[in-house]
């Protein structure tokens, strides 16, 4: 009886022995289980990291308001190099004009005032048109322009008028000039008579 005493103690304690390690083992695997998953979406998260860094925006490189700013002078310098070409456009017709009004003065023809009207309207200024032909009409007066009539010089005046630019031609400068063709005209008309 004591060997079964003993034998039912030894037994009692291989059993929770055995419970014991078992449930350590368990414990243990289903622990290194846990770690083994948590390490590994660790590192999977460190490789996206090393693979696709964050994205910052570096101290230097323009905001989207700097980028507009930058686009909105680039337009401004660009029109006004537009401007500025015109400009030198102008400034070159209207020194040609000088020019050529030169050769008028030493050959006063029909030809060439129809020439020294054309590069007047080629200036877009009403104010320079209106001149060239206030000086066209002060030759034509001293009898030097023998080639055209009254009606001949107020029809090229009038004619080339329409060369200028819309806003040009409702100018103050035209007032005078218009005026002066209607003279002409009345001029024409009492010779005629």
């Amino acid at each position: 009886t004591s060997f079964s005493v003993g034998f039912w103690q030894m037994l009692l304690f291989i059993i929770i022995f055995l419970a014991i390690t078992t449930t350590v083992g368990l414990s243990a695997v289903v622990g290194f289980s846990f770690l083994h998953k948590r390490r590994a979406k660790s590192l999977q998260t460190n490789k996206q990291n090393l693979i696709e860094p964050p994205s910052y925006r570096s101290l230097f490189t323009p905001n989207d308001a700097q980028i507009r700013l930058f686009e909105q002078g680039d337009k401004l310098k660009a029109e006004a190099e537009k401007t500025e070409s015109a400009n030198r456009l102008l400034r070159s017709k209207a020194e040609r004009l000088r020019e050529f009004n030169k050769v008028w003065v030493e050959n006063p023809n029909k030809k060439n005032t129809i020439e020294l009207l054309f590069l007047a309207t080629q200036t877009e200024s009403a104010k320079t048109f209106s001149e060239t032909v206030k000086s066209v009409i002060q030759v034509w007066q001293t009898g030097k322009l023998k080639s055209l009539t009254a009606a001949d010089l107020a029809q090229l005046a009038e004619s080339h008028l329409w060369l200028l630019p819309p806003q040009e031609r409702t100018s103050g400068a035209v007032f005078w000039l218009k005026q002066e063709i209607a003279d002409l005209r009345r001029k024409s008309e009492g010779n005629s008579i």
